[in-house]
């Protein structure tokens, strides 16, 4: 196993028309260009949520929960939420208030962000931008 690169915090909240708690992450080491030891980072329900391989991290404001996990290089920033089944890899981005959930698999440089929404079974990869404030469910 890799050597942990955060830990849960103890500060939570519930997520907002939910009953699921979530918990800020603390980074336990430096991960180059993303975070220094000691920062803090945004919620998790739990561990498995976020990958201890790779450079993935999910940033402040935003939150990942239920069975999603983000992974090798991925980041969720800038008040995004991602649950459910979903699955962020690679060099996908979510940031600005985007949603993602179900079972939604982003891979390669996919770029999700200005409040698109993403639901149901949809799997996508490559150099995709998608944005606005539309939906694909």
């Amino acid at each position: 196993m890799p050597e942990p690169k955060y830990e849960l915090t103890t500060l939570s909240k519930t997520v907002a028309g939910t009953e699921t708690t979530v918990y800020a992450i603390q980074a336990l080491r430096d991960i180059a260009g993303v975070v220094t030891v000691g920062e803090i980072g945004g919620f998790l329900e739990k561990e498995e949520n976020l990958s201890h391989d790779g450079n993935s991290w999910v940033y402040p404001n935003s939150c990942v929960y239920g069975d999603a996990v983000v992974s090798g290089n991925a980041r969720v920033r800038g008040g995004s939420i991602v649950f459910g089944n979903a699955q962020i890899s690679e060099k996908a981005s979510v940031s600005e208030n985007s949603r993602i959930s179900g079972n939604v698999q982003l891979s390669g440089s996919m770029m999700v962000y200005g409040g698109a929404e993403l639901s149901g079974d949809i799997q996508l990869e490559g150099n995709l931008q998608i944005s606005g404030d539309g939906s694909i469910s």
